[in-house]
């Protein structure tokens, strides 16, 4: 355990008497396992629901899910953070992964919890309000004394992530070397009307929708059903894993379900999800066979969409367009405002009237370390590969990259 005292001390001036006494005396505490993390449900619960940046990414219930089915052979590094009362006011599920390759040899990078498998977006740090700077000294001057690790990544924070920019400004007075960068997501900004929405979108694609729909109603029975029963779930997850396969084997890849540990994550979560009522897992019949399914999860205002299942043999059919259409409006009858296409920017997201926003990834390294001369490295390739694709033709640049593929293979 490592205590920190005057060195927290708040850089913004006086914000109350008893804040100002809990940032002066943090304490942090490692934790050996996700047991004991999870031991803490209460006051994990208590913090995301008096920090609204954080998302269902940070619950324990994604979280748990995650580590059961990817967590296997993984470094865990879970600190607890308290105040001079004993409250735990912060949590920073981590873990250690060696990195493969690199001329600096074999680092060892620190993630969140989530990350690394491209199941999870927006995760964050879990700190409660008010408690950001404080947390995020704490957290590296805790760092600092711990040599487990080479490189930090911080992947998909929200773009108002307060933590971010504590973070940011804590590692700027340290000197530390940082990188930050930006990766895209999109989201759709719903009406309280189902007409007011459409309204939004093009022509074009209203028509669509509503052709689709009438085209199915004319040629099959159709029914739009949703999971709601834990005795449902194993075969309606075996449905959108057969679904899902099925359309990306047809294109000569292995899809996302061929991992064992990813399927896992699904059951884990999505029976969690589904005792909170949280989970929104829809299913397209026609004439009783599925042919669609929209898997996603609800809290509070916001409808994350992760996956889908769509039979090839129903493409031309638009069975995801309308299954989509019957979700989003059920979902603007029942008072959700936003529909998380979660990350990309892709033209079929842009169509259902997604605006583009970022995800931020801010990794970082201590000073003078290879860790630190791993990041500007890195970032010094990025930039020039940034100033090729600027400067040259296509055709240059396919001769660049035969010498960098004909320099590898020696």
């Amino acid at each position: 355990m490592l205590t920190l005292s005057n060195s927290l001390r708040s850089s913004n001036g006086p914000v109350g008497t008893r804040e100002n006494h809990d940032l002066e005396h943090l304490r942090i505490r490692r934790l050996t396992s996700w047991r004991e993390l999870e031991s803490l449900r209460p006051v994990w619960e208590q913090i995301l629901q008096v920090t609204p940046g954080l998302t269902i990414f940070s619950t324990v219930e994604w979280l748990s899910a995650w580590w059961k089915a990817f967590g296997q052979g993984k470094q865990l590094i879970a600190l607890t953070f308290s105040d001079a009362a004993g409250e735990v006011v912060g949590l920073a599920p981590l873990y250690i992964e060696q990195m493969k390759g690199g001329t600096l040899g074999r680092l060892k990078r620190l993630l969140m919890v989530g990350d690394g498998t491209r199941d999870s977006d927006a995760l964050d740090l879990i700190f409660r309000s008010g408690y950001e700077e404080a947390c995020s000294r704490a957290l590296l001057a805790w760092l600092d004394s711990d040599r487990s690790w080479d490189v930090c990544e911080l992947n998909t924070l929200p773009e108002a992530s307060d933590n971010a920019r504590a973070l940011q400004s804590s590692l700027t007075k340290r000197h530390w070397v940082s990188v930050r960068s930006a990766r895209p997501h999109s989201v759709v900004l719903l009406p309280d009307s189902w007409d007011a929405y459409l309204r939004q979108l093009s022509k074009k694609f209203v028509y669509k929708i509503e052709r689709g729909t009438h085209k199915l109603a004319r040629r099959f029975t159709v029914r739009v059903v949703k999971c709601t029963e834990t005795s449902e779930l194993s075969a309606c997850l075996e449905t959108l894993f057969a679904l899902h396969q099925r359309r990306w084997n047809a294109k000569g890849q292995s899809g996302t379900f061929a991992s064992i540990e990813r399927r896992e994550l699904y059951y884990q979560m999505s029976r969690a999800f589904l005792l909170r009522g949280w989970l929104e897992f829809w299913h397209l019949e026609l004439n009783g066979t599925t042919v669609a399914v929209q898997f996603g999860f609800r809290r509070d205002n916001t409808l994350y969409s992760l996956q889908e299942g769509l039979n090839p043999a129903h493409l031309s059919d638009w069975v995801g367009v309308v299954l989509r259409a019957h979700i989003l409006q059920r979902m603007i009858e029942d008072g959700v405002s936003r529909y998380d296409f979660l990350g990309g920017i892709d033209p079929h997201k842009q169509l259902w009237g997604a605006t583009l926003g970022a995800y931020t990834d801010l990794h970082f390294a201590r000073p003078m370390s290879r860790g630190a001369a791993y990041l500007v490295t890195r970032q010094r390739l990025n930039d020039t590969k940034a100033w090729l694709r600027t400067h040259l033709s296509d055709s240059a640049l396919d001769v660049v990259r035969r010498m960098r593929r004909r320099t590898a293979a020696v």
